[in-house]
């Protein structure tokens, strides 16, 4: 295995941060922000979205599946806001489709990320393939992955380390065989796909021949290295586990060219209801651990080595087995878990766990609540544990959700929520069912975010695994090709840092095993990691434009500091969160180097979050600032 070794310490600050508290705030800007969305359930189980740049602006943007209804594709315009810009990419030609659930990968490594999407109702799925200009073509049955079935979940992986994605696509019920009391459900499921890219834009439909294909009734899958050997394995998460086929584990054996399975032998064959899988090291021993979403109780399923896997649901707090209480019973009514997602919502280092909620009818032995409230758990600081704190931080909400992704949209540091609550069209219409943007308002805490390009990796690194060490400590990610529930999270790798201001070392595991190492490396900054490259991080930010204010939060008067790597015209305007100018700065040629410029806002302008946004000849650069009178 070979290890390319890179020293250096890097000056740059891109933000500045105080010390992190344990409080943190999510508001919903959906409607602000220009996200304005629903999802037109026609079956009820359907509902994703994602976070990634489709025009590589730097800038995470927004798909939503629209089920009955159209899909959305919100553009990013860098100040809070979105454009829905659906319609001149292209995606009029898919909207006849009833689509559930949106991955994205870049397919032909050509530098533009294309968007995989299943279907509903005996459909061909779709594959859009990213034109480099802001638009799509569907080329699906060229491509060879137009095969009919009930579509719902999909991810993307590179099992055989070629460079080229390669794509598993879960399938649901083909038959329904209904429920009694003697043998449960008897559902007939369409076999799972799994496609082989050829390298040239097309895939080969191999499932069968790699044993793989799994007649459960399938909501989630995951490319994961769940055995840290530098490959990806495949999870598969079954709906009616208990009475038709449990959850499965695939793994892989590469460089041999077949896949084992391991499912009883790892434990991870649980039979459940199961609907979302969360990937994460939340207790920091070096080993994934899987959370899986249910009708009743959860699992977090903790790596214990050796192959071997132990449920801590209960133990931590995170079962989410009941919501409420039948008031013509008095029985209590399970609770009905969806997507979800392991991430350090508050940057104090610790992976905290979010899982949406959503009813959906059930028969009398699962009966589940109506209001079901969406949950946020906060590790409590490496005693396997957490705590609920779900109402404190504003993501109570009981509209019925399905998908969730996680991704940084407004480049603070901290990570927001994609959520993906449908509108039932069995239910009277109402405009409270819809797609929810949350901005996280955390206090400020030092972070990290890592971008990889693969060479001879695919394109975005996806399937590789990222350590961060400092102090002893190592956290790990891993990037990933789409989980939760029909949903793809941003494959910019995020790191809570807490008080830390440095990391001693930052390890890239490219699939395949091949490893960079970086050392001494400032908080507070995207880095960008190409594979193999000899360029220190250093000298790949150098050109990054920094941006910060102080005081922030403000009450009267702040100052605006920034730095310009080169001399350049600069815009510097300040806008509210639903994307309107209230001022602007300057406007003018300045030289290289720091400036500094004071902002003190007029006395009608209310309190709340402002974006700075910079435009210089070279970049844009946006920072959150916190007005408060």
């Amino acid at each position: 295995m070979q290890k390319t070794f890179y020293t250096f310490f890097i000056t740059i600050l891109l933000f500045v941060y105080s010390s992190p508290t344990t409080f943190a705030q999510f508001t919903e800007v959906s409607l602000e922000s220009g996200v304005l969305f629903q999802h037109e359930s026609v079956h009820l189980q359907g509902g994703g979205g994602m976070f990634f740049d489709y025009n590589n602006d730097g800038w995470q943007d927004i798909y939503v599946a629209g089920g009955g209804g159209k899909d959305g594709l919100f553009h990013n315009n860098g100040d809070g806001s979105f454009t829905n810009v659906a319609e001149a990419a292209g995606l009029e030609s898919i909207a006849d489709f009833q689509t559930t659930g949106v991955i994205s990968g870049d397919i032909d490594n050509d530098g533009f990320r294309d968007v995989f999407i299943t279907t509903w109702h005996s459909q061909r799925n779709l594959l859009l393939h990213n034109n480099g200009d802001g638009t799509f073509t569907e080329i699906a049955e060229q491509a060879g992955v137009a095969d009919i079935a009930l579509s719902m979940a999909s991810s993307f992986g590179d099992y055989n380390v070629d460079g080229y994605l390669d794509l598993y696509v879960g399938n649901y019920v083909e038959e329904n065989g209904g429920y009694d009391e003697e043998n449960g459900y008897q559902h007939n499921c369409y076999p799972n796909f799994f496609y082989v890219n050829n390298g040239d834009g097309t895939f080969e439909e191999v499932s069968d021949f790699y044993k793989i294909n799994d007649n459960g009734c399938a909501l989630s899958v995951a490319f994961t290295d769940y055995d840290n050997d530098a490959d990806v394995d495949i999870y598969v998460a079954n709906d009616f586990g208990e009475w038709i086929e449990p959850n499965a584990m695939y793994v892989n054996m590469y460089p041999t060219d077949f896949f084992s399975d391991l499912s009883t032998l790892t434990t991870l064959d649980v039979g459940l209801y199961a609907m979302g899988i969360a990937i994460g090291d939340y207790n920091e021993d070096g080993r994934f651990d899987y959370y899986i979403t249910n009708l009743g109780r959860n699992r977090l399923i903790r790596g214990e080595g050796d192959f071997q896997f132990s449920d801590q649901a209960f133990q931590a707090g995170v079962d989410n087995t009941y919501s409420g209480v039948d008031p013509e019973t008095g029985n209590s009514l399970f609770a009905t878990s969806w997507g979800t997602a392991f991430f350090d919502y508050d940057n104090d280092t610790y992976l905290d766990l979010y899982v949406n909620n959503g009813h959906i009818p059930a028969v009398e032995i699962i009966k589940n609540a109506v209001e079901d409230p969406n949950k946020l758990y906060r590790n409590n600081q490496a005693d396997g544990t957490f705590t609920d704190v779900s109402e404190e931080m504003g993501v109570a909400n009981t509209d019925i959700c399905r998908g969730v992704a996680v991704g940084d949209y407004d480049n603070d540091g901290d990570m927001d929520m994609l959520v993906v609550g449908i509108l039932d069209i069995t239910r009277e219409y109402t405009s409270e069912y819809h797609v929810m943007l949350y901005r996280n308002d955390s206090p400020p805490a030092n972070w990290l975010k890592v971008e990889l390009e693969g060479v001879t990796n695919n394109k975005q690194g996806i399937g590789s695994r990222i350590e961060v060490s400092v102090d002893g400590r190592t956290f790990i990610r891993e990037i990933d090709g789409g989980s939760s529930h029909l949903s793809h999270h941003s494959t910019v790798a995020h790191f809570g840092l807490g008080d830390y201001e440095m990391i001693d070392e930052l390890k890239v595991r490219w699939l395949g095993g091949e490893e960079q190492i970086f050392t001494n490396i400032a908080a507070n900054q995207l880095v960008s990691i190409k594979e193999g490259e000899m360029t220190a991080i250093e000298e790949q930010t150098a050109d990054l434009l920094q941006l910060h204010s102080t005081p922030n939060p403000f009450q009267t008067i702040t100052q605006i500091h920034y730095s310009l790597p080169k001399a350049s015209s600069v815009l510097l305007e300040i806008y509210d969160m639903t994307g309107r100018l209230v001022h602007q700065l300057t406007e003018n040629e300045q030289t290289a180097g720091s400036h500094t410029i004071d902002w003190q806002p007029s006395a009608k302008l209310a309190s709340g979050v402002y974006f700075c946004r910079m435009t210089t000849d070279f970049g844009i650069a946006s920072h959150r600032v916190v007005l408060g009178r």
